[in-house]
C-alpha cells in the first residue's frame, strides 16, 4: 500500500511539473495588435496565469459569441478573461509535401493575425480588449483549454468551431472540454 501511495504522489508531481514549466514569453518583440497577446510554447498555457475565465477562440462565429459572453460574465464577476487560441501543424499522413512549406515563425504569425482579428471582431472596444490576456498555443485546442482552465473559475467555448461536421450539436473541442475539464464549462450557442 505504501508503494502505491508513493507512486500516486510521484505521478501527480510529474504532471504538475509538466504543466507549470511551460515557457510563456511575452511578445513585446513581435508585432501584434493585441497588447496582451503572448505565445506559449509546449503544450498548453501556464495554468498559474488563468484564474478567471478561460475562453477558447478559433475565429469562428461560435467562438466570437463565446468570447462576447465571457467578457460580459467577467464584468459581472469582477474577474479577468484569458483567451486561448490553439493551433497545430497540419498532418500530412505520410504524403510528401510539394511546393512552398510555411516556416514556423510565418505559420505562428498567420495564427497571431487570426487571433487579433477575432479579438477585434468580438470585443470592439480598445480598453476592453487591452484587459484581455491572450495566448497563442501550439497544441490541440481541447488539450490547451483543459490545461489553461485547471485553475480557472470556468472555461467558455462555442458549441461549434470550424469543424467539418455541420450536423453535430457540439463540436469535437467543446465535447472534449465538457468531458475532461476539472472546472465549470459553459458552452455558448
Amino acid at each position: 500500500m505504501d508503494t502505491k501511495d508513493t507512486k500516486d504522489t510521484k505521478d501527480t508531481k510529474d504532471t504538475k511539473d509538466t504543466v507549470d514549466n511551460v515557457d510563456t514569453t511575452a511578445t513585446a518583440d513581435r508585432p501584434s495588435d493585441s497588447p496582451g497577446t503572448q505565445s506559449a510554447t509546449g503544450s498548453g498555457t501556464d495554468s498559474g496565469l488563468t484564474s478567471g475565465i478561460v475562453v477558447g477562440i478559433d475565429g469562428s462565429k461560435g467562438s466570437t459569441t463565446a468570447l462576447r459572453w465571457a467578457v460580459q460574465e467577467a464584468k459581472l464577476r469582477g474577474t479577468e478573461v484569458t483567451v486561448v487560441y490553439a493551433w497545430s501543424y497540419p498532418y500530412s499522413a505520410g504524403v510528401d509535401v510539394v511546393g512552398y512549406v510555411v516556416g514556423a515563425d510565418e505559420y505562428e504569425q498567420m495564427h497571431r493575425t487570426a487571433l487579433d482579428t477575432a479579438l477585434r471582431d468580438a470585443v470592439p472596444g480598445d480598453a476592453e480588449r487591452a484587459a484581455i490576456k491572450a495566448f497563442i498555443v501550439c497544441d490541440s485546442p481541447g488539450s490547451a483549454l483543459i490545461k489553461a482552465g485547471e485553475r480557472a473559475q470556468m472555461i467558455v467555448v462555442g458549441a461549434r468551431g470550424h469543424g467539418g461536421f455541420l450536423g453535430l450539436i457540439l463540436g469535437s473541442v467543446s465535447t472534449q472540454v465538457v468531458h475532461h475539464a476539472s472546472t465549470t464549462v459553459v458552452v455558448v450557442r
